[in-house]
C-alpha cells in the first residue's frame, strides 16, 4: 500500500525503486512508534512495581522488557535491521504477556488487590502492543513481497 508521505514531492523525483528491506521499513514506521510507547509505558510500570507490590525485585518485570524494546527500536533506524529488531522486539513483549497472563483469572476471581492491578496493567500494555503490531507487521510483509516481485521482473529483463 502506497502512502501519501512515501510519494515524491514535487521536484524530487525517486532515482531507484525502494529495496524489499526499505518496503518493509515504511510500513513499520508505525510498529516502531508503538513499540516505543510500549518501552515507556513499561517503563512507568517498572518505576510503580515498588509501590504497588512493596517488592523492588518486582520492577525487573517489566523493566528489563522495557529496556530491550527500547534497544530494538534503536537497532530498528535502518531499513536492513528494521524488521529483524521490530520482530525481536514483538517477540519479547509476548514473552512478558505470557508470564503475565495468569493474572486474568486472578482477575476472574474478583481480585483487587494493587498487585493484581499492577500485573493486569504490564499485561494489557503488552497485549495493547501485540494487537497494534500484527496488522502492521501483515502490510509489511505484503509490501516486502510486493517489492521482491518487481525486483524480479527487472531482473529478467535484458
Amino acid at each position: 500500500m502506497v502512502h501519501a508521505r512515501d510519494l515524491p514531492r514535487p521536484g524530487q523525483l525517486p532515482d531507484r525503486r525502494p529495496t524489499p528491506a526499505e518496503a518493509a521499513a515504511a510500513e513499520l514506521r508505525g510498529v516502531r512508534k508503538l513499540a516505543l510507547a510500549a518501552s515507556g509505558a513499561l517503563g512507568g510500570a517498572a518505576a510503580w512495581a515498588p509501590v504497588a507490590t512493596q517488592d523492588p525485585r518486582a520492577a525487573w518485570l517489566p523493566g528489563i522488557p522495557a529496556l530491550l524494546v527500547g534497544a530494538a527500536v534503536w537497532a530498528a533506524r535502518r531499513p536492513r535491521r528494521c524488521r529483524v529488531a521490530l520482530i525481536l522486539a514483538t517477540a519479547c513483549v509476548a514473552t512478558l504477556a505470557v508470564a503475565t497472563a495468569g493474572v486474568l483469572s486472578r482477575l476472574a476471581q474478583g481480585g483487587q488487590d494493587p498487585v493484581v492491578v499492577w500485573q493486569a496493567t504490564v499485561f494489557l500494555i503488552c497485549a495493547s502492543f501485540l494487537l497494534g503490531a500484527w496488522p502492521a507487521f501483515r502490510r509489511a510483509e505484503a509490501a516486502r513481497a510486493e517489492a521482491e516481485a518487481v525486483v524480479a521482473l527487472y531482473e529478467e529483463l535484458p
